[in-house]
């Protein structure tokens, strides 16, 4: 056709007319078709070396921080299972020592008394001795006296009497401190009782209450 004039480089033909293939405007960007075939080829082997290598990096890495992470673990559990063994050895200590003390108290209440009632019996034995003694010589001066039988028999049962009323008002006197000291001493025994119960249900609970 004379009158068919060919396109300039780069732009499209007319309609109709058939023209030359269209030049990329950059010749260094690559073509449709060759990003399709470097896609449908996949990844160079240099690329999957270094893939293989980041992932064995990343792997490496992830197990040593969990060793890291189970060896502090590790050593945190153990000093507290020591931590936990020196605070039980402690207390247990501390409660042993408190029931020795409790228990020497009660041993030094036990002596205290029991001395206090020997001190008692003695004291008691003296006094009815004197007053029994004093009564004795009355009765015989009784028994030397200018005067009638009748009265003497009246006088000597008077004396009697009160010989029993006294050696009686000392008996009731001394029983009653006894049992004073008994009850004293019951209740201390009670209250040391109460004390080692409640030691034994700390020592079952442990130290931390548990």
């Amino acid at each position: 056709d004379p009158t068919y004039i060919p396109p300039a480089l780069g732009v499209p033909a007319p309609s109709g007319y058939p023209g030359m293939p269209i030049a990329p405007l950059n010749p260094t960007q690559p073509t449709p078709s060759q990003t399709e075939a470097e896609a449908e080829a996949g990844p160079s082997p240099e690329e999957l070396e270094r893939m293989h290598a980041s992932r064995v990096r990343l792997e490496e890495e992830h197990a040593r921080r969990i060793k890291e992470m189970q060896a502090q673990i590790a050593a945190e559990r153990e000093s507290m299972q020591k931590e936990q063994q020196e605070e039980r050895a402690r207390v247990e200590a501390e409660r042993e020592a408190e029931r020795e003390r409790e228990q020497a108290k009660y041993r030094e209440l036990q002596q205290q008394m029991a001395a206090e009632l020997a001190s008692m019996k003695l004291k008691h034995a003296a006094a009815l001795a004197a007053a029994l003694g004093d009564l004795e010589r009355e009765r015989a001066g009784i028994k030397d006296r200018d005067m009638s039988s009748d009265m003497k028999a009246e006088l000597l049962a008077q004396n009697q009497a009160h010989m029993q009323q006294i050696e009686a008002d000392m008996q009731a006197e001394h029983d009653r401190q006894t049992r004073a000291l008994e009850e004293k001493l019951a209740l201390r025994a009670e209250r040391n009782r109460q004390r080692q119960e409640a030691l034994a249900a700390e020592n079952d609970k442990g130290p931390f209450g548990v």
